[in-house]
C-alpha cells in the first residue's frame, strides 16, 4: 500500500488517499506536481483506493508538499 500525502500552506494537518500500487500513486503524485508548477489554479479530485468515499478537492497553487510513503505493517508478538 502507498501513501501519497499532501500538506497545505497554513494547514496543521497533512491529508492523504492510498494506492496499492506504486505506478498509481506516482500518477497521482506527478498530477499534484504538475498543477503546483503551473501558473494557473487548478482544481484536483483525488480519491482513496482504501476508503472509496473519502473525497478531496484542492487547487495547485495552495500546495505547499507532497510526498509518496511506502506503508509498512509491522507485527509484534507479545
Amino acid at each position: 500500500m502507498y501513501i501519497v500525502e499532501i500538506s497545505l500552506k497554513l494547514t496543521p494537518m497533512p491529508f492523504s488517499v492510498q494506492r496499492k500500487v506504486l505506478e498509481d500513486a506516482q500518477g497521482i503524485y506527478d498530477r499534484v506536481l504538475e498543477a503546483m508548477r503551473s501558473g494557473t489554479p487548478q482544481l484536483l479530485e483525488l480519491t482513496c483506493e482504501h476508503q472509496p468515499e473519502k473525497k478531496s478537492h484542492l487547487t495547485g497553487q495552495r500546495n505547499y508538499c507532497c510526498a509518496v510513503l511506502r506503508k509498512i505493517w509491522i507485527c509484534h508478538d507479545w
